[in-house]
């Protein structure tokens, strides 16, 4: 199970308790719903500062291009009876249905995932002209190769 943190700043789309709400987003690549449940949890109790206190929260988990929501609670990290059998404390992950908003925001974060260079960071090359050489906008919006064809047709 392969996941990555990555804190989204998107609070206009994907902040459910406010405006200014960072919404943790995890990566999980091929996981089951429970296993997407658990690194949710994981996260959670990764981020409560408080081992007395148990933490809820929601959480987005983005695995093989879908989204999805769980509503997460896990439990004090005091005393034996508030662990699992592997230590962690004792959590729950409840899959919720994902807002609108926050699927079309997803959805438009994985279009430019995916757009060519595939991968988070791109790079835009913007050609300055000399003013003497006004470009109309039609000019500006086809491709080189269209713009061959064009001038061969005229």
């Amino acid at each position: 199970m392969k996941k990555h943190a990555v804190w989204l700043a998107m609070a206009f789309s994907l902040a459910p308790f406010g405006a200014s709400a960072q919404v943790p987003l995890l990566w999980c690549n091929g996981c089951s719903q429970q296993q997407e449940g658990r690194a949710a949890a994981q996260e959670l109790d990764k981020e409560n500062t408080d081992p007395t206190a148990p933490a809820r929260d929601m959480i987005y988990v983005g695995n093989n291009g879908a989204i999805h929501k769980y509503a997460v609670f896990v439990g004090s990290r005091i005393g034996e009876s508030s662990c699992g059998d592997d230590g962690m404390p004792r959590w729950t992950a409840v899959p919720m249905a994902v807002e609108p908003r926050v699927q079309a925001a997803f959805n438009d974060l994985m279009a430019f995932y995916n757009t060519a260079p595939v991968g988070w960071t791109k790079t835009f090359t913007v050609k300055i002209m000399a003013p003497a050489r006004a470009m109309p906008t039609d000019e500006g919006m086809a491709s080189p190769r269209a713009r061959a064809e064009e001038r061969k047709h005229r």
